[in-house]
């Protein structure tokens, strides 16, 4: 039943929720013979191709609400590092020449910060009205994704990758910026009426 739910609410951030939960019932069941591991794969496939549907249909406004996302994103980042270092929980400025070099106290307390400003930066655009059955969140989501794997393919063919690199692609952007902005947005959408925000579906 969980599994219905997190699909369900998946899908529900690039198509319309009736949409969303047909198609989530019907994945459910075919991975109830093909495993959860298959589910997650055809969950990313056809997030993926609502997405790209609904932009092909609203160019302008999805690169819009990226721009909005990337906006309030960065505004939360910095709103969060100020307020740990006026609180005097880790510097302003961290000094380091790799990620690699911070002791493990500070990468804890970053990737927190990572995951706390994803997360409402995903409550914050998930209250948005729907363009083509797309919420807000997932322009921000597909960037994220797409940085991702630009970025381990152009390491992967530099010749420089390292295993820190490849964590933090692979693991560390799905788990501190996607899953967390997933999260709020579907948080945000359950509890916004969707008369009250002139949803376009």
């Amino acid at each position: 039943m969980h599994k219905a739910l997190i699909a369900q609410g998946i899908l529900s951030l690039s198509s319309p929720p009736d949409r969303a939960e047909t198609m989530a019932g019907d994945l459910v069941e075919e991975a109830r013979t093909r495993g959860g591991l298959w589910l997650a794969g055809a969950l990313v496939g056809v997030s993926a191709a609502m997405f790209f549907h609904a932009f092909g249909a609203a160019r302008a406004r999805t690169l819009a609400r990226l721009g909005l996302g990337l906006a309030v994103w960065f505004a939360v980042y910095v709103a969060t590092r100020v307020v740990g270092a006026l609180l005097g929980l880790q510097p302003l400025v961290i000094d380091a020449r790799s990620v690699a070099e911070l002791p493990l106290g500070t990468l804890l307390y970053l990737g927190g910060l990572l995951m706390l400003s994803n997360f409402v930066t995903g409550l914050v655009l998930g209250r948005g009205s729907a363009v083509g059955g797309m919420n807000p969140v997932m322009p921000l989501a597909m960037f994220w994704a797409s940085t991702a794997v630009i970025a381990l393919c152009a390491d992967v063919s530099s010749g420089t990758s390292t295993w820190f690199c490849t964590l933090l692609y692979v693991g560390g952007l799905p788990t501190l910026y996607i899953a967390p902005l997933l999260l709020g947005g579907m948080l945000a959408a359950r509890t916004t009426p969707s008369f009250g925000l002139g949803a376009s579906r």
